[in-house]
């Protein structure tokens, strides 16, 4: 068991790619008129195996990762699943004990976080290369890797705190962070990590920083300065980064809205539905595709049929009736 060395790491407000001139606006009225198509190209449905427990039934699926070949889900609270990117069902993680949360770093390393443990797999195999247990009074909560460093974020009483655990040394390390707050619980748990190429970053819900985590350094790399009416209810809820734009999921008053920031000129646009519709969610950006995990009575409210082709309209009214979950793949529009 290792013990915790507590060290002070900076957190400068140093590297963001705004400037101090990005605002969001939420007291202007959403855009609601602009097309689907302004945004992506097209949409394809993939519905997933519903799993077999003597009849089929429809796994509780959370937190999607993507890899080149497969889907990854956190199911329930100790196992984790895997699909082919068709759809069909590919594998079972159970670890045996309770998983907090998982990461996936590189196609080639799954790093799951149960209690104070931390347990890193081989995608290959799912054989357990390596296993941590740190001795720490910090609750972790979220787990990521960059390179040969583990980052969690955790909290203690009302602070939270950026932990590292650096394999190469055998070190762990806590810094106390200065995001003080009597909900410290909700907003470290509804943080999220995510990858942009190659850099580790992380979404706070209240404020829609970005931070990136490198080895030994954590700075923000996205600050906006949100304008909101004085009772309004917000919560940035994900975030993924291309070159050219940022992509924000916001809950704003209970009502599921889109932020899209042009990361050349700063100009941003919120769409609360399209044209068509349909709302636009923010899920896993790869390889200019958002990849999105909907359940099949959420299913109306991203999609229509007339927005897909014969057979992927097909799948849907298959879905619907089989209540599958499902991913969603928006083709982001090229210039």
């Amino acid at each position: 068991m290792l013990s915790v060395i507590c060290c002070f790491i900076g957190i400068a407000g140093c590297g963001s790619i705004s400037g101090g001139d990005l605002v969001i606006d939420l007291r202007k009225a959403p855009k609601d008129k602009n097309p689907i198509s302004l945004l992506y190209d097209r949409i394809e449905l993939i519905a997933l195996d519903n799993l077999k427990k003597g009849a089929a039934f429809v796994p509780s699926l959370t937190k999607l990762s993507v890899t080149a070949d497969r889907f990854f889900f956190k199911c329930g609270d100790s196992i984790i699943v895997s699909y082919m990117n068709n759809g069909s069902f590919a594998d079972v993680l159970s670890p045996g004990k309770m998983i907090t949360d998982y990461s996936v770093y590189r196609d080639s390393i799954l790093d799951v976080l149960s209690d104070k443990e931390i347990l890193s797999y081989s995608l290959s195999d799912y054989s357990l290369k390596q296993s941590v247990t740190v001795d720490t009074p910090v609750e972790l909560t979220r787990i990521a890797r960059h390179e040969n460093v583990i980052n969690i974020s955790g909290y203690l009483d009302t602070q939270q705190y950026i932990c590292k655990y650096y394999f190469d040394k055998k070190y762990f390390g806590a810094a106390e962070g200065k995001i003080s707050n009597a909900d410290i619980r909700r907003v470290i748990e509804n943080m999220s990590y995510f990858y942009s190429n190659d850099h580790l970053l992380a979404l706070y819900p209240c404020s829609g920083r970005i931070w990136e985590y490198g080895d030994d350094f954590n700075y923000i790399f996205f600050d906006p300065d949100v304008k909101s009416n004085k009772d309004d209810v917000l919560e940035f809820r994900s975030a993924q980064v291309t070159d050219s734009k940022v992509y924000f999921s916001l809950l704003l008053n209970g009502e599921e809205h889109l932020v899209i920031i042009d990361r050349g000129n700063n100009k941003n646009i919120l769409i609360k539905t399209t044209k068509e519709g349909v709302h636009l969610p923010v899920g896993v950006i790869r390889d200019g595709v958002n990849y999105v995990l909907c359940t099949a009575a959420d299913l109306p409210r991203y999609l229509t049929r007339d927005l897909l082709d014969s057979q992927c309209a097909e799948s849907m009214d298959s879905v619907i009736k089989n209540n599958n979950n499902v991913v969603l793949k928006y083709y982001l529009s090229t210039p």
